[in-house]
């Protein structure tokens, strides 16, 4: 897919501004597809910040031959890991709204922040909207829809604890977040396969988060997106998040969290076999 470039005015876009970044590594092999998802959305007034950690590959060629003055290019002075690179993301932002979209992720749909900011500026007590999410091969196409047990607004606490006890992110993407709900939390550097969910937690605990029924963003799983292929250590990871956000386990809940991480370490394998094999 060739770069989008649209024509800009002099007139400013309408709305609030949206700071938007993809933290990225050697990303030159599906962010120029991130970048179209976002250059084609409906809500027009964002700049997007693509923070590199160090790579080594065409990303930074690729970012630049969109030509559109929203989109800027930020280079980590060193190579400092992913987890750093999110939490620097969040310590630029100043924005009233934000979103961080992985380089090999994409919105599904074209209206995702048009409908995310609308609720957001409807709903103060909301933190953060997410969806039901698409997942993708590393070739585009649709493998499936994950639909995410609660939609509408939702208390997060109940989302914590279902998603700590199944040992599965139910909170999904964020495709927009309330900069003042974040507040001084970030991604924690200890949490190698689950810090998304201690974030959600921490962001939008004793508060709403929104789920739009509608898939609005799509989650590509490819040979080389390592991360999601390690799970080994979830179980122990969902624990030590439990004790961090104050989240009192029953011992027959922590026995479920045992079965649970273990029907989930299958699945996870058999996908896996299934994504390699299709491929």
């Amino acid at each position: 897919m060739s770069p989008v470039t649209k024509t800009r005015t002099n007139l400013p876009e309408p709305g609030p501004l949206i700071r938007i970044y993809i933290p990225v590594r050697n990303g030159a092999n599906y962010i120029r597809d991130c970048i179209d998802s976002i250059v084609n959305q409906t809500y027009r007034n964002w700049i997007l910040t693509v923070s590199d950690n160090q790579s080594s590959d065409q990303t930074e060629a690729i970012v630049a031959a969109f030509g559109d003055p929203r989109i800027t290019y930020f280079k980590q002075p060193s190579d400092v890991g992913m987890i750093a690179n999110f939490n620097s993301c969040i310590d630029r932002c100043d924005s009233e709204y934000y979103a961080i979209l992985s380089h090999d992720d994409k919105y599904y749909s074209n209206t995702a922040l048009e409908e995310a900011i609308t609720l957001l500026n409807e709903h103060e007590e909301v933190a953060v909207v997410y969806s039901n999410i698409v997942w993708i091969d590393g070739r585009g196409c649709k493998i499936v829809e994950f639909k995410l047990p609660r939609r509408g607004m939702v208390a997060s606490d109940l989302v914590a604890h279902q998603s700590i006890i199944s040992c599965r992110n139910f909170f999904g993407v964020p495709i927009l977040l309330r900069r003042l709900a974040v507040g001084q939390h970030r991604y924690d550097a200890r949490l190698e396969h689950s810090a998304d969910v201690d974030f959600s937690v921490a962001v939008s605990q004793g508060k709403y988060i929104y789920v739009l029924r509608e898939p609005k963003v799509a989650i590509r799983f490819h040979k080389t997106n390592n991360t999601l292929r390690e799970f080994s250590d979830v179980c122990k990871e969902m624990l030590l998040i439990a004790q961090k956000q104050g989240l009192n386990l029953t011992w027959g809940q922590r026995i479920k969290m045992m079965v649970n991480d273990r029907i989930t370490r299958l699945k996870k394998t058999l996908f896996f076999i299934y994504i390699d094999n299709k491929l």
